[in-house]
């Protein structure tokens, strides 16, 4: 699966992770209240991670990586009281960061264009479902200690 669009993507992401982390930082400490309530540098390196691991997902074309970060990362965010439907209502966000630095940096061939925005996309989808997937677990589980 990863071929030279998915590496053009890739490189992209790693390019500018820290300038769409602190977009998406910024967007996140307005809708999100456990974020709020953090120091903007905390928040931004947060995002700067889930930049990192897309990355990775789209280089190897293996979502194992994604999974195992959003299980810990999500689970620790609802935990802490941030509202499922906030965090899932902030993936698209983050595909809308980098397809601003896609549109800014497009590459000189229009099909690879397409084909990475089909790639993230993709991804986009995965780590919504993947979130959904991680809170419709936490409901059915009932909290330790009858808590």
């Amino acid at each position: 699966m990863p071929g030279e669009s998915n590496a053009w993507l890739t490189e992209l992401i790693r390019a500018h992770q820290a300038e769409m982390a602190a977009s998406i930082a910024a967007r996140a400490r307005q809708r999100i209240p456990l974020y709020a309530g953090m120091p903007p540098s905390q928040v931004q390196a947060i995002f700067e991670r889930v930049y990192q691991v897309m990355a990775q997902s789209l280089a190897s074309g293996d979502l194992t990586v994604m999974r195992a970060f959003m299980q810990q990362a999500i689970v620790e965010r609802l935990q802490a009281g941030a509202p499922a439907p906030d965090l899932i209502a902030l993936i698209p966000s983050l595909g809308d960061e980098v397809r601003a630095v896609v549109d800014r940096e497009s590459a000189t061939d229009p099909r690879q264009t397409a084909q990475a925005l089909r790639q993230l996309q993709t991804l986009i989808s995965n780590m919504r479902m993947i979130v959904s997937e991680i809170n419709l677990s936490l409901l059915k589980t009932p909290p330790p200690n009858g808590g």
